[in-house]
């Protein structure tokens, strides 16, 4: 080579790497915290007492605490300014406040003066409180190609964990914080680093679900980014998409209104009862035939032609984005499923998430939007649960059942994005008959894409019945049927087990999978009707046997360990801990959690834990957080009973450390 040119190159890469070193690498935010109480700020002289978190110097969010539970509050114009806390707090209670405070840090006590006004009654008082600096973003040493999400890496196995057996909320025995969340969210907590993240339904009053991020250590919730699925539609002018949000939100008001008109109680056609709550109704354009509480409150709600007219026009407008007006109150008059069913997962560096309105979107650990996208989903009328996202390798894998660029756009499809940049890399078809030989079941969403091998080949199984070659995309032809729960993997013999359900229903099978020239072929170990089983089962396979809710079963013939009993007996003794929807294995013991009922109410999770041989060894009471009269009226008018202690009772495992979201709550339980 000429040694100009030669020359000329060294320069070059020289200044390559200079202009390389030039770019700083992110550093990860830093947090403050306050905690701070204002005397007699509230009427009858009761106190209010207001969390700030700074992030990076700046204001980040705030809560106050006037009641029971958390509230919003507006803090924009507060400044920290060590050692000076300054500025004025805005506070959304149920009547506005208006702060301005002079606060000073010594040590980690907050002490100070405030003046303000309440409901437009001027205040002034002094200022308590504590102050402490929150650990940036430490990530993992090591993350599995599948990330971390629902069931940790899938499996539900955490090998490396030692959490405790035993706690006790009364007397705190075990229990290392708990904080309360902004709303309730079905999907499990995934922890990451020194940091957990949660998926949570709208605010009380707004539109779109949240990404909540708290800090392991202390339980402080840093902050919380609402997921808006107009972010995917960058050419939607603001004034447009504002637009959109109010239209989704008087689509919304119109349930809420609802429930606040109709009671949570039988009252038959034409009745006074009946004729006086349609008096109520007729002013929003809605009436009711009559209540049976057993279909759902609002089962039989209609809406009058004007009223009707415009609905259908919402969502005409927002269908060409994908974008759901997405309400469940108009089917069993509860709004259950919510607007972000699906589990977070994260690969130490990014956080992803998907939501109900198509919205798949990546958000660095400190939540910054790095890409939004959305993947066309359209709710079925037999497919509310939606499958979580999965990570393989550099690919974010979700599904679908709408993407117009295929040939059949209301099919079911596995779409694999590319994690950095959010470019779709392929779209597998999932469509066709999918169902193992002898069954008959409907067809539903699976609960999570699952990774597994097959011989050398990985794979992605999902819900809807088809097993697809990773990393490229391809669909073998041979169906694995389709279940409501979640695949329980024994990766090394190549085996998949179903829990089934009986609330589907769906049966209990276990497949034999392999590989002939690239040709899936499919052995049926077991196939057990429904009505064996006891509800809904999200089984995990480990050591030798399959864990279901109620019983360890054998993964040869698929009967209750032990006995020649296809039959799981909720009522009777049980060698598996009972779960509404996980089942964890750790440190050689199986972890489950459910709901706790006396009579009609719900007081309590439980939480069971048994030796993986099958013997309890503890049974962990939390019980439902008390609510005072709004959170009860929030509750109602999103569907839920008087009592609830968390639907989809979601937890996770992580390190020595279990964390479970209740509604309510976020517990961090660990040995003390």
């Amino acid at each position: 080579m000429n040694k100009f040119l030669v020359v000329i190159c060294a320069l070059v890469a020289l200044a390559s790497m200079a202009l390389a070193q030039e770019v700083p690498a992110k550093v990860a935010s830093t947090y403050s915290r306050f905690n701070i109480v204002l005397e007699k700020a509230l009427p009858d002289d009761k106190p209010l007492s207001v969390e700030v978190i700074i992030q990076d110097g700046k204001v980040g969010r705030g809560s106050a605490t006037e009641a029971l539970y958390p509230v919003p509050a507006e803090v924009t114009k507060l400044k920290f300014d060590p050692p000076k806390l300054t500025g004025e707090l805005s506070v959304k209670l149920t009547q506005p406040a208006v702060i301005t405070l002079e606060a000073a840090i010594d040590d980690t006590k907050v002490t100070g003066k405030y003046r303000g006004s309440v409901a437009g009654k001027d205040v002034n008082g002094l200022i308590t409180g504590s102050w402490q600096e929150i650990q940036s973003y430490l990530p993992p040493v090591e993350v599995p190609k599948t990330g971390i999400g629902f069931r940790g890496d899938g499996t539900g196995i955490f090998p490396d964990s030692e959490p405790p057996t035993e706690w006790d909320e009364k007397t705190g025995k075990n229990i290392l914080w708990k904080t309360p969340r902004p709303n309730w969210g079905y999907g499990n907590p995934v922890a990451v680093g020194n940091r957990i993240y949660t998926m949570c339904e709208p605010l009380w009053g707004a539109v779109w679900p949240i990404l909540v991020c708290y800090d392991a250590e202390t339980g402080a919730l840093l902050w919380q980014q609402e997921v808006d699925p107009f972010q995917a539609f960058p050419e939607v002018k603001a004034k447009e998409r504002a637009a959109m949000t109010a239209d989704v939100d008087w689509y919304n008001g119109l349930y809420r209104k609802a429930y606040n008109a109709i009671p949570a109680k039988d009252y038959a056609k034409d009745s006074p009862e009946i004729k006086k709550i349609n008096e109520e109704l007729a002013k929003e354009g809605m009436s009711v035939d009559y209540i049976r509480m057993s279909y759902g409150q609002l089962r039989y709600l209609h809406f009058d032609a004007p009223t009707a007219a415009r609905m259908k026009a919402v969502n005409a407008k927002l269908g060409q984005y994908g974008v759901l007006v997405h309400n469940t109150w108009d089917a069993f008059g509860r709004d259950v499923p919510g607007r972000c069913h699906q589990t977070p997962v994260t690969d130490g560096k990014s956080i992803y998430i998907s939501t109900i309105h198509g919205t798949i979107a990546a958000y660095d650990m400190d939540g910054n939007l790095q890409w939004c996208k959305n993947s066309g989903f359209k709710l079925w009328t037999n497919g509310y649960l939606i499958e979580s996202p999965r990570l393989y390798n550099d690919l974010l894998l979700t599904t679908s059942n709408l993407d117009k660029g295929r040939k059949n756009p209301r099919s079911p499809c596995l779409i694999a994005w590319d994690k950095k940049t959010g470019e779709k890399r392929w779209v597998a078809d999932l469509a066709g008959s999918s169902k193992v030989p002898g069954s008959e079941w409907g067809s539903r969403f699976g609960a999570s894409i699952t990774v597994m091998s097959v011989g050398k080949t990985d794979v992605a199984l999902t819900g809807f019945g088809r097993v697809v070659r990773l990393p490229d995309g391809k669909v073998y032809d041979a169906p694995i049927g389709q279940s409501l729960g979640t695949w329980a993997v024994d990766d090394e013999n190549d085996v998949i087990f179903s829990g089934g359900s009986s609330d589907g229903p769906s049966p209990r099978f276990g497949l034999k999978l392999s590989l002939v020239d690239d040709d899936l072929q499919v052995k049926v170990r077991y196939l057990l009707p429904a009505s064996s089983n006891a509800h809904t089962e999200s089984a995990t396979f480990f050591n030798g046997r399959v864990f279901n809710s109620f019983a360890q079963l054998d993964p040869e013939t698929g009967l209750v360990l032990g006995t020649k009993t296809a039959k799981i007996d909720s009522k009777g003794p049980h060698n598996s801990p009972q779960s509404k929807q996980f089942i964890f294995i750790a440190n050689g013991y199986a972890y489950g959690l459910a709901e706790k009922k006396e009579g009609k109410l719900v007081t309590a999770g439980v939480m069971e834990v048994f030796t993986v041989a099958g013997k309890k060894v503890a049974t962990n009471i939390l019980n439902a957080a008390p609510r005072d009269d709004r959170k009860t009226e929030q509750w109602k008018v999103q569907g839920w009973p008087d009592s609830t202690f968390a639907f989809g009772c979601p937890f996770t495992i992580s390190g020595d450390r279990i964390y479970v979201a209740s509604d309510d709550l976020l517990y961090c339980i660990g040995t003390k």
